[in-house]
């Protein structure tokens, strides 16, 4: 299946992918690029609008496009909920929005 994969709107992955590839593999290797640059953003993989369950395959979430093809087009969205610390919520966020925004607006 052709799987294309945003990041804060950008397509970084647009390739196949195997049907039974499960989700939680995307996840672990998104906290592998995070552990190497030493800033953990925790993500949440989602399709269609709905979070995805790390433990399914992509094949439970792909449909098929006007050419036959079958397609999965996923999101990585940064997991807000939670708590945690308020201030290290607003520079991690303040390091990937636009820079019209100002911390404030954040918080």
């Amino acid at each position: 299946m052709i799987t294309r994969i945003k990041v804060w709107g950008v397509v970084v992955y647009h390739e196949r992918l195997p049907f039974d590839c499960k989700v939680h593999h995307i996840v672990d290797a998104w906290d592998l690029a995070c552990d190497m640059v030493s800033v953990p953003i925790p993500i949440t993989v989602i399709c269609r609008g709905r979070r995805l369950n790390p433990d399914f395959p992509l094949g439970e979430y792909v449909r098929q496009n006007e050419d036959g093809n079958y397609v999965a087009n996923l999101h990585l969205a940064v997991s807000l909920r939670g708590g945690g610390n308020q201030k290290d919520f607003a520079i991690m966020q303040k390091m990937h929005w636009p820079l019209s925004y100002s911390v404030k607006e954040v918080i």
